[in-house]
Order: C-alpha cells, then sequence, then structure tokens
C-alpha cells in the first residue's frame, strides 16, 4: 500500500531482525537487485520528501568522492531524531492568517488553522483529508503563509507564549480600550512580527501577567505553549563592543567583485587573499549582506570548528536570530532545533566547518 506513495527523500522504517530501523528511498528501480531478498515497509515516515533531489544527488557525490557509504552519509545529513511527518505541528503565519485569497484545500488548510491555531499534521489529515494535502501544506509553507514545526520531545521545558489573533493591527489596537499596557504589547507584537513568551513580553513592554490575561479574554492575543529554545550562546565568542567598520580601498575592491558575481546568479569562484586580521572576515559579512538583500541564504564555512565561535560571534552581531550553526559539538537537540530551523526557513546564515 505504500508503493503509490513512495518517492525518492522521504523516510521509510522496516524491521531488521529485532530492530526496527529508519531508511531514506534513493532509488525506485523497476525490480530489485539479482540475489537480494526484499523485506516489506512496516511505515511510510513522510508524506513529502524530506530531501528534495538536489540534496539526494549532494548525497550521492558525497559518497562517491570520499568513498563513505551513501547511508552514512544521509546519516550525517539529517538530525537522528527527527519527528514523522504526522507529528509535526502547522502554523499560521501573519501573512497567512490575513490571506483572503486562498482556494481549495489551502482555503481549508488555512480556515482550519485560524480556528484551531495549531495542529499535527495527522490532525489536519483527518480533518480535510485530500491526497493533495502534503504538497498544498508545502507550498503554503514556501509561500510564507505556514510554519511548520517538529513535535516537542518529552522532557521539554515548555513556556507560555503570545501572539495577535487574525486581523489587522489597528482593530486590536481599539479593542485594547484606554489600557496603555495593551496597547503597548499589541504595538510590540505587530512590530515584532512573531509570537513571544511571556517573559520577554513583560519585560520589554513593562506589564503585567494580569494584562496578557485580559488580552486573552478580550480576543486580542492567542496563548499557546511552546518548547524553549536552546541558547547557543555558549558556541559563540564573547561578545565585544565593535565599532562600525569603513571598508579600506582594497576591501572596497573585494566586496564589489564578490557582489557583482552575486547579482549573475551563476557560480563565481573567488580567492581572497590576506593574512590573520586583515578585514578578510568583514569582506565575507558585506557579501553575506547583498545575498539577504537579494532574498537568498547564505552558508559560512571555516577550515575546523575551532574557527567557529569567533565567526558565529560577528554573524550574530551583524545579523542577530538568522543566524544557525552546524558541527559536531552541538548536542542532539540543539542540531535538531538548528537544522529545522533551516529547513522551515527560520535562519537564512548557516555557520559551520567545512
Amino acid at each position: 500500500g505504500f508503493v503509490p506513495r513512495l518517492r525518492p527523500g522521504v523516510r521509510v522504517r522496516v524491521t531488521v531482525g529485532r530492530r526496527r530501523l529508519t531508511g531514506v528511498v534513493v532509488d525506485l528501480p523497476a525490480s530489485a537487485p539479482e540475489g537480494v531478498r526484499l523485506k516489506e515497509l512496516e511505515a511510510l515516515v513522510d508524506a513529502e520528501p524530506l530531501l528534495p533531489p538536489d540534496l539526494l544527488e549532494l548525497a550521492r557525490f558525497a559518497s562517491d568522492y570520499y568513498l563513505a557509504p551513501l547511508g552514512e552519509v544521509l546519516r550525517a545529513i539529517l538530525p537522528l531524531d527527527l519527528s514523522g511527518w504526522g507529528q509535526r505541528r502547522a502554523q499560521l503565519t501573519d501573512s497567512g492568517a490575513l490571506w483572503q485569497g486562498a482556494e481549495g484545500t489551502a482555503a481549508a488548510v488555512v480556515e482550519a488553522l485560524r480556528l484551531a491555531g495549531r495542529l499535527t499534521l495527522s490532525e489536519l489529515q483527518k480533518r480535510l483529508g485530500g491526497e493533495d494535502l502534503p504538497a498544498v501544506l508545502n507550498e503554503l509553507a514556501r509561500a510564507g503563509r505556514l510554519h511548520i514545526h517538529d513535535a516537542e520531545r518529552p522532557g521539554a521545558r515548555y513556556l507560555s507564549a503570545f501572539e495577535l489573533t487574525p486581523g489587522e493591527l489597528a482593530e486590536h489596537l481599539d479593542a485594547c480600550g484606554r489600557s496603555a499596557p495593551g496597547r503597548a504589547v499589541v504595538e510590540y507584537l505587530g512590530a515584532l512580527d512573531r509570537p513571544s513568551t511571556a517573559a520577554e513580553l513583560t519585560s520589554a513592554v513593562g506589564c503585567t501577567p494580569a494584562v496578557l490575561r485580559r488580552l486573552v479574554e478580550r480576543g486580542v492575543l492567542r496563548k499557546f505553549s511552546q518548547v524553549e529554545r536552546a541558547v547557543l550562546d555558549r558556541h559563540l565568542m564573547a561578545r565585544k563592543e565593535r565599532k562600525e567598520l569603513v571598508l579600506r580601498p582594497d576591501q572596497t575592491v573585494a566586496v564589489a567583485a564578490l557582489v557583482e558575481g552575486l547579482e549573475t546568479r551563476h557560480f563565481h569562484p573567488f580567492l581572497l587573499h590576506g593574512m590573520t586580521g586583515a578585514g578578510k572576515t568583514e569582506v565575507y559579512l558585506r557579501a553575506v549582506e547583498a545575498t539577504l538583500a537579494q532574498g537568498r541564504t547564505a552558508i559560512l564555512l571555516v577550515p575546523e570548528i575551532a574557527l567557529v565561535p569567533a565567526l558565529a560571534r560577528a554573524v550574530r552581531d551583524r545579523f542577530g536570530d538568522r543566524l544557525a550553526l552546524l558541527h559536531s559539538n552541538l548536542t542532539p537537540g540543539e542540531g535538531r532545533q538548528e537544522w529545522l530551523r533551516i529547513e522551515s526557513g527560520g535562519a537564512s546564515v548557516v555557520v559551520g566547518p567545512r
């Protein structure tokens, strides 16, 4: 029954001896290789490919180039404890909550999430059905209408969080009446453009938890629980006061060449030569800045893991929460968190060892 839904890039479960193992479909040959006895699949983990074709192609290249088993390469690419498709949760972004042009399955998804706030993908499947649901969810996520995140794990610490309910900012402000703290909360969340924890709101706005409760009662805010995000500051160099840097003439020439190459949207190799302390990092950061301005993403790789903390600090200071880290010193939970932030578009600059 799984065959019609099998595609390269999806994960499957199979029993091998006494163990239940997870594998990745990499090909769909017409027949089994000679002398190979096939086993029945126990479950299909993903409704849509977790690994797109270009990432599978990269995995094959790495496998061939480094003479490494393809399975080991895929194991390195994916977090080991990533949830199955149905366990993941979906919620509307502000853009999705205000969207009026949805049709068909997309309209049903938007309406269900407007009413419920958050649903697992399995819950959406039960409510709406439809073979096109996984593809529609992916399209909504790519369009910024929807955010899909991994299931909460046992032992995770939960925080109370708040977000504005669907509607115009002016309507929310009117609903606050004369409450100055309430209006301040609405204005803060409107500018923040994302949910916020109770601790963050009370600290930033200077209000009491009672103000948040009243806004929930008035239908201005929606309260929910979210898993506390792992703080990765221990992987960054300590922050130092930095002055605004003015590029030297040679740096200006280098940045201009890199930006010109970026604008062609074709591959261009560059060799940036300079001794330690010559200002190469600032050139890299200006190139990343230009990349993000084009609506694209960037990867910054260093020769070894010991060089990550300094570069990661520079990137965090420049680009804030758009930074994601990937390296072997992360805990499994930290690595899973960062992988999902990258996969969902929550991070746009990735730093790690090459």
